[in-house]
């Protein structure tokens, strides 16, 4: 009786355990879940999530992944289709976009509410104890009215210049005191450039890519802004620029304009501009010598060019066309093997400006041991508002607009999932697969500190140690890319309309400034943001007299139609004929006109005074 109440009791015991063992939620992550790739950071913080709470199950997100833009064309799609993952990334100059198009799911329920109406949720407003963490800057880009849309990732990507140290020593410099001007990164171009013995130049200091976005970080290091707003002081009327990613908004006399609204105004024929597209011209097109004493670079004039010499401190230097270099730099042509980093590869240069966060992917890609290759800043340009500069990238952690037909339990699990990829696990495990692959020596020192892996530090070069000693004290300028208007558009254009045309074999005569200018006001003028009130003003009259002449057309129009349909005709097909002649030959055409007429007015017209 005992052994079979005994079993009794169990036997309930496990009926009621199986009643009440909850099914995992499914919650669906494109980008950062790879279980095949259990190594990388945010798959292992997802498979560590999912060991310690059962009842989340990740599933990697079965659209097609694409790279680059194509990657997006295929989210679109899915998003269209409902097929959306639950979780993915938005990239920091696209999430404003992605907003207005409606694709992403609010996270007010998590983070909180904007209770006071600034346009911001504050640190007393937010419910989530790591957006106190998160820069001004990244909490305003992610709003859009009063909804908070996305969360930083854990890591972000740093844009400076890449070098091969083995290059850079062969060519006497040191790689632990790379240039911190843009006279010092001219010299060591001149240095890394080497010709053979028949006159034939065998490597350049660096490989250009025609990209606006590697572009942009040699305007930010001239001291200029690519983008500004501009606010309106409310008591003086004064409009005054800030720059894209400013935070703080005090006019020159201390007034407060951060409720002032923006008005966003593209800056690409800027004086920076110009010296940053001067600086791609001479290091492409530049006529120069090596001095024949000391090895560096002299600068020829046409004068000099005309004559076969030229005046060095009192001494007349005399030059044959066999000593004489074009450039220090070569372009990447988009063929097979001529891109930037297949020219890092085979020697042809030393130099290439990219992401510099992961440089084992990076020997990877161009088949080089990392341990050749190092980095630095974007050095100081000229002028009094100059820095060295570097280009941070910290995308999004997002929900897409499918989580809102999921139950409040689900969606809980899917912030569960978004906030663990944004946690300093996800930057722990990057810092501690550096150190598991052999890579430390690019890790950030207070990391590899702070993780008690002090051992490594001596590995660190000492040019990498000092990048982020400056970025961490602010003397090196971090900048974004802009995350207002349609960017994308208009990186295409400066690629297309500016950069290739300079790095290109027809490219030693061409007017970059003149084609800036055009760039920034297609830029302004549509392409990127719409045109000023003002710019309208001056079309405006001519609109309104066009606008007068469509309205006394179709009234004449109306008045022919009516009057032919009440006219009395004795012969029935003479009144069929009279009609169709009416309906058939003007009415067609005149009620298309106008609305071609306005098209061209509005879209064409404006586009073609730019």
């Amino acid at each position: 009786m005992r052994y079979f109440i005994t079993i009794s009791l169990l036997l309930i015991s496990s009926l009621c355990a199986q009643s009440t063992q909850v099914e995992p939620f499914d919650v669906s992550v494109s980008v950062f879940y790879r279980p095949n790739e259990p190594e990388l950071p945010t798959t292992k913080r997802l498979i560590d999530l999912m060991r310690k709470d059962k009842t989340i199950s990740i599933q990697q997100w079965g659209g097609i992944e694409l790279p680059g833009g194509g990657a997006k064309a295929s989210l679109m799609m899915s998003i269209a289709g409902d097929t959306a993952p639950d979780v993915g990334e938005a990239w920091f100059h696209v999430i404003g976009s992605e907003v207005r198009n409606g694709f992403l799911y609010p996270l007010n329920e998590w983070i909180g509410e904007d209770e006071d109406g600034n346009g911001m949720i504050d640190d007393h407003e937010a419910k989530w104890d790591g957006w106190k963490d998160v820069p001004t800057l990244w909490r305003k880009v992610a709003m859009h009215d009063g909804k908070i849309y996305g969360i930083p990732q854990a890591t972000k990507s740093t844009m400076g210049v890449i070098f091969r140290t083995d290059l850079v020593k062969a060519a006497g410099l040191n790689p632990n005191n790379p240039p911190e001007t843009w006279d010092e990164f001219r010299q060591w171009c001149d240095a890394l450039t080497q010709k053979d013995k028949t006159g034939l130049i065998t490597q350049r200091g660096i490989g250009l890519q025609p990209y606006g976005f590697t572009f942009l970080p040699w305007i930010q290091s001239a001291g200029g802004s690519p983008i500004v707003q501009y606010k309106t002081s409310p008591t003086s009327g004064e409009k005054i620029a800030f720059p894209a990613d400013a935070i703080s908004f005090k006019s020159p006399s201390g007034e407060d304009l951060s409720s002032a609204p923006s008005e966003w105004q593209a800056n690409f024929d800027s004086p920076e501009a110009a010296q940053a597209a001067k600086l791609y011209h001479d290091l492409i097109w530049q006529k120069w010598i090596k001095h024949p004493d000391t090895g560096k670079g002299i600068y020829l004039t046409k004068e000099d060019l005309t004559k076969g010499s030229v005046e060095v401190d009192g001494k007349e230097i005399s030059f044959t066309q066999t000593e004489l270099y074009t450039g220090t730099a070569i372009g990447q042509t988009g063929q097979r093997g001529e891109s930037a980093f297949d020219y890092l590869a085979n020697g042809r240069t030393a130099m290439v400006t990219w992401f510099a966060d992961d440089l084992n992917s990076m020997g990877q890609k161009v088949n080089i041991s990392p341990d050749l290759l190092s980095w630095f800043p974007f050095p100081k340009g000229p002028g009094p508002n100059a820095t060295q500069a570097i280009q941070i990238q910290n995308h999004y952690i997002v929900m897409y607009e499918g989580v809102s037909r999921r139950s409040k339990a689900e969606r809980d699990k899917i912030w569960e999932v978004a906030t663990a990829l944004s946690d300093k696990e996800v930057r722990d495990n990057a810092v501690k697969q550096k150190v598991l692959s052999g890579m430390a020596r690019f890790a950030k020192p207070s990391d590899l500190k702070r993780l008690g892996y002090d051992e490594y530090l001596a590995e660190i070069p000492q040019a990498i140690k000092n990048n982020f000693t400056k970025m961490d004290s602010g003397k090196i300028a971090a900048a974004t890319e802009p995350y207002m208007g349609f960017w994308s558009t208009v990186d295409g254009a400066l690629n297309r309309e500016v950069l290739s045309l300079i790095i290109a074999q027809t490219g030693e005569n061409f007017d970059y400034q003149t084609a800036l200018k055009h760039v920034n006001k297609k830029a302004n003028g549509g392409m990127m943001f719409a045109m000023t009130d003002d710019e309208l003003n001056k079309y405006r009259p001519n609109a309104r007299i066009v606008f007068a002449i469509i309205v006394i057309i179709m009234i004449c129009l109306m008045i022919k139609i009516v009057r032919n349909s009440l006219k009395k005709d004795n012969s029935n097909l003479a009144k069929k004929a009279g009609s169709r002649n009416v309906y058939n030959k003007y009415l067609a055409w005149g009620m298309v006109a106008p609305a071609l007429i306005l098209i061209a007015l509005w879209s064409y017209y404006p586009s073609s005074k730019v």
